[in-house]
């Protein structure tokens, strides 16, 4: 099985494209949003939902009483990505961050920093 390293979060890629996302991408990834998160005054929970929806694509439902029509993410949970899709989830979300003038630090440069300061 061939194995490639994400350079955003350092994980290991296997071709099994439905081996479940890492402990470590998910805390990586609330730790990176963490900041953008607070300088937006969101919950964390609510701008991974939103970069969720933005990056993997939005379902669309009316509301049979009212009419008004909701939006959810077509993957509305980390939990069930796999590896692959959480590292485009990080490189992603990094992108759509720097179109919005805020630069997110991803997972794998963090720990190189920390590395190097050890």
């Amino acid at each position: 099985m061939e194995v490639a390293v994400c350079t955003s979060c350092g994980c290991e890629l296997t071709e099994d494209a439905h081996e479940d996302r890492t402990h470590p991408q998910n805390r990586g990834y609330h730790a990176m949003i963490a900041p953008l998160a607070k300088a937006r005054q969101w919950p964390v929970a609510a701008l991974k939902t939103y970069f969720l929806g933005r990056i993997f694509g939005w379902i669309e439902f009316e509301d049979f009483t009212t009419g008004e029509i909701h939006r959810v993410p077509r993957k509305p949970s980390t939990r069930e990505l796999s590896k692959r899709d959480f590292s485009k989830l990080i490189e992603m979300t990094v992108v759509l961050a720097a179109q919005e003038g805020y630069e997110l630090i991803p997972p794998s440069d963090w720990l190189a920093e920390k590395g190097r300061a050890a």
